[in-house]
C-alpha cells in the first residue's frame, strides 16, 4: 500500500512539475501603466470643456514621472504650470521631480500625472491617443539606450601595446 501511494504522489509530483514547466515564464520589460479619468458628461453645443487626467503608475525600471509641466510667469502675477509633453530621455535626466530648480531661465519640472481641460471630447480622445504613442516612444528610446557597443577606442600619450598597465609615476 505504501509503494503505490508512493507511486501516486510521485505522478503528482511530476503532473505539477509538467504543468509549471509548460507555462512561459514571463520576462518583464520596462514600463509604466497610465489611468485615464474623464468627465462623465458632455453634451455637444451645450458644455464648453472636457476636462481629463491621465496618472502613471506601476512603473518598472523607468520614472513614473514622464510628463513635462513649464512654470511660465503669469501676466497678472504668479506663476502657471502648464503641460508641455512626455518626457524624453534627456528630460528625465534634467528636468527635477516636482519642482522646477530655482534660478533656472526656464522652469522646467517632471511629474507623474496631467489635469487637461480642452474644447471638446474629440480633442481629448486625440490627446490620449497622441500621449500613449509618446510614451511608447519613451520607453522604445530608453529600452534601444541599453545597447551600447563598443564604437572606438582613442589612444592618448604613448602607453605600451596590449593594454599592459603600470601604476607608477616617473
Amino acid at each position: 500500500m505504501s509503494s503505490s501511494s508512493s507511486s501516486s504522489e510521485s505522478a503528482s509530483s511530476l503532473l505539477q512539475s509538467s504543468a509549471q514547466a509548460s507555462e512561459p515564464s514571463v520576462a518583464y520589460t520596462r514600463g509604466v501603466r497610465l489611468r485615464r479619468f474623464a468627465q462623465t458628461r458632455f453634451v455637444a453645443n451645450a458644455v464648453d470643456a472636457f476636462r481629463f487626467r491621465v496618472e502613471a503608475f506601476d512603473n518598472y525600471l523607468m520614472p513614473k514621472e514622464i510628463f513635462r509641466y513649464e512654470r511660465k510667469a503669469w501676466p497678472s502675477g504668479g506663476t502657471v504650470d502648464a503641460f508641455d509633453g512626455v518626457a524624453s530621455p534627456v528630460d528625465i535626466e534634467e528636468y527635477p521631480v516636482g519642482e522646477p530648480n530655482a534660478g533656472d531661465v526656464i522652469q522646467y519640472f517632471r511629474t507623474h500625472e496631467i489635469d487637461l481641460v480642452l474644447r471638446t471630447q474629440r480633442e481629448a480622445d486625440e490627446a490620449w491617443r497622441v500621449l500613449r504613442e509618446e510614451v511608447d516612444i519613451l520607453i522604445e528610446t530608453l529600452n534601444l539606450m541599453d545597447d551600447l557597443v563598443l564604437e572606438a577606442t582613442a589612444t592618448f600619450g604613448n602607453p605600451p601595446p596590449g593594454g599592459e598597465s603600470s601604476s607608477s609615476e616617473s
